[in-house]
């Protein structure tokens, strides 16, 4: 029988290179005196389009489970870079950038974007286009095989 060899698969190397990329990105934060990850910075962008929006849609927005999505809001409601507020059903709850928080964008997205540039380094336009196309049929692919999952 022949040997699965998951170091070989696309998608193992599409999360290491995810992963990897990510972990780079944080320790750019830092490395210029800024507490904030990645998340938390995908956060701040999607508030900054769709401010006080309900936390489910959020969570959903950014790819993070409820689970994950509360922890990493309540570190930034504590930093005071969000605040939530309760839905007139009484469940739901809304999430609004602060000013801190639209200053801490700010000063992240300018890091986000020299890194974004260098991660493409050396490719040219059209390969980058192919790329993306690739990712987001392969993004398509993922959504029809979790409906059929459920």
């Amino acid at each position: 029988m022949q040997q699965f060899e998951i170091f070989d698969t696309l998608g193992f190397l599409t999360i290491n290179t995810a992963f990897q990329a990510k972990q780079n990105l944080n320790s750019i934060f830092l490395r210029n005196g800024i507490d904030a990850s990645v998340d938390q910075f995908v956060i701040l962008s999607v508030l900054l389009i769709k401010n006080g929006i309900v936390q489910k849609k959020l969570s959903e927005q950014c790819y993070k489970s409820d689970s994950n999505i509360t922890r990493i809001l309540n570190v930034m409601e504590n930093k005071e870079l969000i605040t939530r507020k309760k839905g007139t059903d009484g469940r739901s709850r809304s999430i609004f950038l602060t000013e801190k928080g639209t200053l801490l964008y700010q000063r992240l997205a300018p890091l986000a974007a020299a890194y974004n540039s260098q991660l493409f380094e050396g490719f040219s336009e059209e390969e980058i286009i192919i790329y993306r196309g690739l990712l987001m049929r392969m993004r398509e692919n993922l959504m029809v095989q979790e409906r059929e999952y459920k």
